[in-house]
């Protein structure tokens, strides 16, 4: 038969073992695996924007960051920009216009020459667009790929670009 001190040494190294390997999986989990987790940070904004009669000439600068501690394979950016209609109704109280993308849109590949993205990198790249001088928003989508699946990193922005 087994004695008391015995059952206790017993329970002491089993509860030893379990801090142990729960530690250790709780540092590969949340530690170790969390720092290969790659992420991109994406960024748009108008940098310039030139009402010009009939048609406007905007500047957009985008930017993508690799925030993770491993590198990224770029397979695919690109960057989709609609007109929006604005219809407001004339009421007393304050409410959100309904913006309604226009078909008219266009996709433009942006970073062509980069393809990977170290720890810590960034690329920049700047579009220039003449629109129509009667759109006063616009939608812009910004799509980054990367060379693995499940990489696909997206933002969008509603950019008010000029009179309507």
């Amino acid at each position: 038969m087994i004695s008391a001190s015995e059952i206790s040494i017993i329970r002491d190294v089993l509860v030893s073992l379990t801090v142990v390997i729960g530690g250790g999986w709780t540092l590969y989990t949340f530690g170790i695996q969390r720092a290969r987790e790659r992420y991109i940070s994406l960024d748009l904004e108008l940098v310039d924007s030139r009402p010009n009669g009939q048609h406007g000439n905007i500047i957009i600068k985008a930017k993508a960051v690799n925030v993770s501690r491993t590198g990224v394979g770029k397979k695919l950016a690109w960057i989709e920009v609609f007109p929006l209609v604005c219809s407001t109704a004339d009421v007393d109280v304050i409410q959100s216009p309904q913006l309604q993308r226009d078909a008219h849109g266009r996709r433009f590949i942006v970073f062509g020459k980069s393809s990977y993205l170290e720890p810590g990198e960034e690329f920049l790249d700047m579009l220039l667009l003449q629109i129509p001088g009667d759109i006063p928003y616009i939608s812009v989508h910004f799509f980054f790929s990367g060379t693995k699946q499940g990489q696909t990193w997206h933002t969008q922005h509603v950019m008010y670009v000029g009179k309507p």
